[in-house]
């Protein structure tokens, strides 16, 4: 069963529907080595499968829970 989200995937800019591991997270924490006061944080979605595409070979080998 698949449920529709409001969420777009960062990468092809469709709808993320709840399915599986659907809809991934992703956090981007900037100025990451500051203090957390100083840090922001955002977060986007995308589909599992956009990210395993998109990411570099030997980083997505080691993402296990995208498979």
């Amino acid at each position: 069963m698949s449920t529709s989200v409001d969420v777009m995937c960062a990468f092809c800019g469709q709808g993320v529907e709840t399915q599986g591991i659907d809809p991934c997270a992703l956090v981007v924490v900037a100025n990451w080595r500051a203090p957390n006061a100083q840090q922001q944080e955002q977060q986007f979605f995308a589909h599992a499968a956009c990210l395993r595409f998109l990411m570099h070979p030997e980083v997505a080998a080691e993402a296990v829970v995208l498979a």
